[in-house]
């Protein structure tokens, strides 16, 4: 089956570009016309909503700037000079109890909700494609959603 690119970009966009490859696209930069229509077949399911632990990195960047401007020289030459490797992770802790502690200060460890997981198992059938679709919605921007006929 041949389904046009455009077609495949708008698909691949409502399938927030996961499983990419059942949607290879090869689309120039620009607004295009679509005009396609299409079916779900399946199921849907939808897990229990949850807690997550993430350490809370808010202000952050003022954190690092903060830092680079109380930092003594030697440290920002050290800093500077092996820049790409600390970038990686690649350096050596020192004290690692002291440092624990201290980011736990900083950047405590804080509990926030989760949805649960909404997986969708089945076909996307594709029932019309205007080959040559001339309309533009009249949505500024974003989706909206018009009622359907069920």
């Amino acid at each position: 089956m041949t389904i046009d690119p455009i077609a495949l970009a708008a698909l691949a966009k409502f399938n927030q570009n996961k499983n990419a490859k059942q949607f290879p696209t090869d689309v120039d930069p620009g607004t295009y016309p679509i005009d396609i229509s299409f079916s779900l077949l399946g199921t849907l399911s939808k897990g229990s909503p949850g807690m997550s632990m993430r350490r809370d990195s808010s202000g952050s960047k003022h954190l690092v700037k903060f830092l680079l401007d109380h930092i003594d020289e030697p440290i920002y030459q050290y800093l500077v000079e092996r820049l790409p490797r600390i970038r990686k992770g690649d350096f050596s802790v020192f004290n690692h109890p002291r440092l624990e502690q201290r980011i736990n200060e900083v950047m405590p460890w804080k509990e926030s909700p989760r949805a649960g997981s909404t997986s969708f198992v089945g076909e996307l059938i594709i029932e019309d494609i205007d080959k040559e679709p001339s309309a533009f919605s009249d949505v500024a921007s974003g989706l909206r959603i018009v009622q359907g006929t069920k």
